[in-house]
């Protein structure tokens, strides 16, 4: 069992045509995100695949997450499957949530590894843009790039799972 502790902010489109930002990406990814109906005692449970656009390859992976008290910590189990298990699970898909799909950009900036996803589906969010830091204590400063132009913090609200959630 691991502890993820993390930051959420919600970032104003219009930042890709900054150099700063260019120079500060340092891998991109296609991800998306399949989340699978609940089972007794498991939070949230999703299947991922990442296609990485240097590489060409793609990875499946298998996340349980847990609520806790605090908004920015989360109790997360996760592991590489196979695309056969990935293909497997997609069978237990949440029917009241929809796939997301996401271009998640690496972006460097004083020594921090920020992830900013950009989201392509489902439609209603699309051009939605989050980034997050996966920090290593709860109380660890943090500096956001300058380059990114951040609306607001979004820390406990607007996660992934509440963004798959399809419109009653």
């Amino acid at each position: 069992m691991a502890f993820e502790i993390e930051r959420r902010f919600l970032v104003r489109q219009g930042f890709a045509d900054n150099p700063a930002f260019a120079k500060a990406t340092v891998k991109i990814c296609t991800a998306k995100q399949t989340y699978l109906k609940k089972k007794p005692r498991i939070g949230n449970a999703r299947i991922r695949s990442v296609f990485d656009w240097k590489t060409g390859e793609t990875a499946f992976f298998y996340t349980e997450k847990e609520l806790t008290r605090d908004p920015r910590v989360r109790v997360e189990r996760e592991r590489e499957i196979s695309k056969k298990e990935y293909t497997r699970l997609a069978s237990r898909k949440d029917p009241s949530r929809d796939v997301i799909e996401k271009i998640r950009f690496y972006v460097r900036y004083k020594k921090q590894e920020f992830e900013l996803d950009v989201f392509r589906l489902p439609r209603r969010i699309e051009g939605l843009a989050i980034l997050e830091l996966e920090m290593k204590n709860k109380n660890q400063k943090i500096a956001l790039p300058p380059f990114l132009p951040i609306m607001a913090e979004i820390t406990g609200s607007l996660s992934n799972s509440e963004l798959a959630k399809r419109p009653r």
